[in-house]
């Protein structure tokens, strides 16, 4: 376990940087700006605003919040000891490259097909990623002990079973499994509780969403059992052995669990437009709920990692509005998408 006063340093510099975090009023005032031009304005007014001299184009926004999201990561690589930690974070864009190289491979396409979807903030390199889905090549992988086995099992699991269903969700859903079980093996190798805890969320939600996708497809049981993680605060033979149920059963089933408001309101708008949007929006409140508990955590890795994934939420309302703007839609419809939104 990582000595907490290695991490005071870099603790320190995280609070004063929270403080500069875009606040609820300055994203109310966004919502209220006439347009994007406008919108884009006031962002110029925030801590973006190093960023947006650079950009003349208020469509181009997207530059800016990836700049500041850039500077962010050297900024917590530069001051944060023993950085193999901050892996839990970064792991998160080498799945998304995986999943997005992988599914192009797939479906017929080449790699420049999908090379402006690939976000460099990973521990892989793309280019090294590239070569493993594209071109089968023997690399050396820089993950540590089970992690590249891990990534390896998944990449075949996925292959296998997108040639069994024909269904690219399933590609989605066992990459995102093993990069969730290699962050979850790393925070309980650290002996971080708060860490464990947050994992542990995520392994729930991954297998609720993952439940409920594979049985509104109409896929196997068989599908869901190998599908499903554990680690979960919730016992996977709940998930298997109500599998059959119809969705109004399943509203009272997961009833006495952290997630039953966001369960039945994902069964309620599904039955209406046949998407999973209301589960997925509750769900990631639920995560914002655990991390707003970390304010109670001002010294470790922890207060690290959450200003991160605040950032990363900062960035992903700033892109909901100015797209919502953008299309000229209402403020009071942007909102209504919008994950609940902290800031300490």
């Amino acid at each position: 376990m990582p000595n907490i006063d290695e991490f005071t340093y870099a603790a320190t510099r995280i609070q004063v940087l929270r403080n500069q975090l875009l606040n609820e009023t300055d994203l109310e005032r966004m919502l209220g700006a006439k347009d994007a031009k406008e919108a884009y304005r006031i962002l110029n007014e925030t801590d973006y605003s190093t960023h947006i001299g650079e950009i003349e184009k208020v469509e181009d926004f997207q530059e800016v919040i990836d700049a500041g999201l850039s500077d962010t990561r050297d900024l917590l690589c530069n001051i944060t000891p023993e950085r193999w930690i901050l892996n839990m974070a970064w792991y998160e864009y080498d799945a998304h490259n995986c999943k997005t190289y992988l599914k192009a491979k797939l479906t017929g396409k080449t790699r420049e097909d999908v090379e402006h979807l690939i976000i460099p903030w990973g521990k892989i390199k793309p280019s090294v990623l590239a070569e493993y889905i594209f071109d089968n090549e023997i690399i050396q992988l820089r993950m540590k002990d089970d992690e590249k086995p891990r990534l390896e099992r998944a990449v075949r699991r996925a292959k296998e079973l997108y040639e069994e269903t024909g269904e690219l969700m399933l590609v989605d859903l066992h990459i995102d499994r093993a990069f969730l079980k290699i962050r979850q093996k790393i925070s309980i190798e650290i002996k971080s509780e708060f860490l464990i805890n947050f994992f542990e969320a995520k392994t729930d939600l991954f297998n609720l969403s993952a439940f409920f996708r594979i049985k509104a497809l109409g896929l196997g049981d068989d599908i869901l059992k190998r599908t499903l993680t554990v680690g979960g605060s919730i016992r996977n033979d709940k998930y298997q052995d109500n599998f059959k149920e119809d969705f109004d059963a399943l509203v009272e089933i997961f009833r006495f669990t952290p997630y039953d408001k966001a369960v039945e309101k994902g069964i309620e708008e599904y039955k209406k437009s046949k998407s999973w949007k209301a589960l997925d929006l509750e769900l990631t409140n639920h995560l914002i709920g655990l991390i707003q508990d970390s304010r109670f955590l001002p010294y470790g890795i922890e207060p690290i990692l959450m200003y991160w994934w605040q950032k990363e939420l900062n960035a992903k309302i700033i892109r909901m509005i100015m797209i919502g703007k953008l299309n000229g839609m209402d403020q009071d419809e942007i909102r209504g998408n919008l994950p609940k939104f902290y800031n300490p």
